[in-house]
């Protein structure tokens, strides 16, 4: 039966701001509390499905999560109504508020790592939603996507959702962006790569300047909770160079499809040997050849990779065997950027295409395309086992596009959440989200 890949992108909520919250994320802290945008946030990521979409590959949709979140602000000793915790929390704790409201959850591809059936030995395909516990703005997301998940992936002889690993600095996960897969096509048995930047806790990183996200032991517990058979497992360390240069994930710095791993030549440490043992044991395998695309610092500076987020494209298999390259707007107006992809397609390999988005929203807040989405293989069959609700089409898209329109603001501070008429309009239009897409709303929005 033919394997896809589906790509999961998640809305962006009507709270989107930039608030500067995540430390190592230069395109974060560059634009801290510039005026954002959370219609065109969450339009540009509906256009970004839809042209996927009508390209012909398959797409599914994640809802916004509840924010301001109530639950931790009450936990932290605020009460009355939505309207009066807002006030109280934005006079007494704003820094901490922003983080409370914030749309970070839009980044799919930290929502959780997949491993596909095929990979696992119990031929069950195993999602575990990622603890985010570097970033406090994120680590509240952990627990609402692992229900989120129990609805969507919900026949369990097909899927198997676990609960994020224990929220601790040791078993520091930031999901999929830290994580890859190669094979000869997509229904393949996979090497799954986890890239890792410290052994346990913070102490161990190599990083001087950013915290290092994703911990070793972490990536171990991943691998035997989806029960891979170590000899499709490799385990690389991220090089702390491109950590300090703003590459606070992998995928800022590496993307691979299929038989394909485009990266930049600082990616991981001791890049030159590891891609080497990552050949002979490719070909050993599967007795073919890893197309590996290494672009040179002299070619695309490192400075310039963070900045044009060239490696967090999403790289997708067309159906001719040739692949496109899904890259921001920002790589066209970099010039090391454009000369590389034009250099990637001119070259022999499978990449032939490059499509430029616009996602500027959530670039601007330090996330690219590829940020956008979380990656999952699934057979037909179990693709038919998904929540319907959440299966991307043209009429889905008018109806969110619709409720986007009515109830997102064009221009967001935190202030406005003091406006009751603005939280209910938050609230409305995560109300009538759920229900399109025939989910439940895990959380009550207004405490």
């Amino acid at each position: 039966m033919t394997t896809y890949e589906v790509n999961f992108d998640c809305l962006a909520g009507p709270t989107h701001h930039f608030g500067g919250l995540s430390l190592g994320n230069l395109a974060s802290y560059k634009n801290k509390s510039r005026s954002s945008n959370p219609r065109a946030a969450a339009l540009q990521g509906l256009n970004k499905m839809k042209f996927l979409s009508d390209r012909g590959f398959k797409q599914a949709i994640l809802p916004p999560h509840p924010r301001p979140h109530f639950l931790s602000l009450k936990k932290l000793g605020f009460n009355g109504n939505a309207q009066q915790i807002c006030e109280k929390a934005l006079k007494n704790i704003p820094a901490l508020f922003s983080k409370l409201s914030s749309s970070s959850f839009m980044w799919a591809a930290n929502a959780a790592t997949f491993s596909p059936s095929i990979d696992s030995q119990d031929n069950k395909a195993h999602i575990t939603p990622a603890n985010l516990i570097t970033m406090f703005h994120r680590s509240i997301e952990a627990d609402f996507s692992q229900q989120l998940f129990q609805q969507i992936f919900s026949d369990k002889n097909k899927f198997v959702v676990h609960a994020p690993l224990p929220a601790h600095d040791i078993f520091s996960d930031e999901g999929a962006a830290n994580h890859n897969r190669l094979c000869p096509n997509h229904g393949h048995k996979g090497i799954q790569i986890f890239v890792w930047s410290k052994v346990a806790d913070s102490s161990s990183q190599k990083s001087k300047i950013f915290p290092a996200r994703q911990s070793q032991l972490a990536c171990d517990a991943l691998a035997r909770l989806h029960l891979l058979q170590q000899d499709f497992v490799i385990k690389l360390e991220q090089n702390p160079f491109a950590i300090d240069n703003g590459a606070f994930h992998n995928d800022v710095v590496a993307v691979t499809n299929e038989s394909v791993f485009l990266l930049h030549e600082y990616a991981v440490l001791d890049q030159e040997q590891k891609l080497k043992q990552l050949l002979l044991h490719y070909e050993t395998t599967y007795g073919k050849k890893i197309c590996i695309i290494e672009v040179s610092n002299q070619e695309l500076p490192i400075k310039d990779a963070v900045s044009s987020y060239l490696f967090n494209s999403q790289l997708l298999s067309k159906p001719d065997g040739n692949m496109l390259l899904f890259a921001p707007t920002d790589c066209q107006s970099n010039v090391h950027a454009k000369q590389a992809i034009k250099n990637i397609i001119d070259a022999k390999n499978p990449i032939n295409e490059c499509a430029f988005f616009d996602v500027s929203q959530s670039m601007a807040n330090g996330g690219g395309p590829a940020c956008l989405r979380l990656r999952i293989a699934l057979r037909q069959d179990e693709i038919n086992a998904l929540h319907p609700g959440i299966i991307f089409n043209d009429r889905l898209c008018a109806q969110l596009e619709s409720i986007i329109e009515r109830y997102y603001p064009t221009e967001f501070i935190l202030e406005d959440l003091l406006d009751k008429n603005f939280l209910l309009d938050c609230n409305y239009a995560l109300e009538e989200i759920y229900k399109t897409l025939d989910l439940k709303i895990l959380e009550n929005f207004l405490g």
